[in-house]
């Protein structure tokens, strides 16, 4: 519907940078066309992105947490043996979907069928642990492998 004078009003109540996420609004665009509107607001786009951050915070915190442990966590000889790379990837697209969309944006998984690389789960658990020492499983696994393989270093 268009009502005379209806443009002029709604210039006036919103300020210059807002004025694409109004029309977005106004006429009921996509989720997708919204959020491309909220993103070309220099201002709103700052705070949509610390809020996100904060999400991904509270995703870490609660992978970290020894209420639900992670599989980052385990470190028994048994728990070791069932540890994959693969089984962390499922646990973080499950439990923390936007840590694990971040890790999958920055390595690129480009295979089809394929929706994570040992890469990203190494670089993830590297992640974790620094901001947890307990969340040591991949950083464990990786020297019992050092050791095994008869690489280490003599001193």
């Amino acid at each position: 519907m268009n009502y005379p004078g209806c443009a002029r009003e709604f210039k006036a109540t919103l300020g210059e940078d807002l004025q694409t996420l109004g029309k977005a609004l106004a006429r009921r665009g996509t989720y997708k066309q919204i959020a491309d509107a909220a993103f070309r607001c220099p201002s709103l786009k700052t705070f949509l992105i610390k809020k996100t951050l904060q999400a991904l915070g509270k995703e870490c915190n609660d992978l970290c947490s020894k209420k639900t442990p992670s599989l980052l966590r385990s470190s028994g000889p048994d728990q070791m043996e069932n540890f994959s790379f693969q089984k962390l990837c499922v646990e973080w697209k499950q439990r923390a979907p936007l840590f694990y969309s971040f890790l999958t944006t920055c390595a690129t998984v480009k295979e089809k069928g394929c929706d994570w690389t040992p890469a990203m789960a190494v670089a993830g658990s590297t992640l974790l642990k620094n901001r947890n020492i307990h969340m040591n499983a991949t950083a464990s696994l990786i020297s019992l492998m050092v050791r095994q393989s008869a690489t280490q270093v003599c001193q």
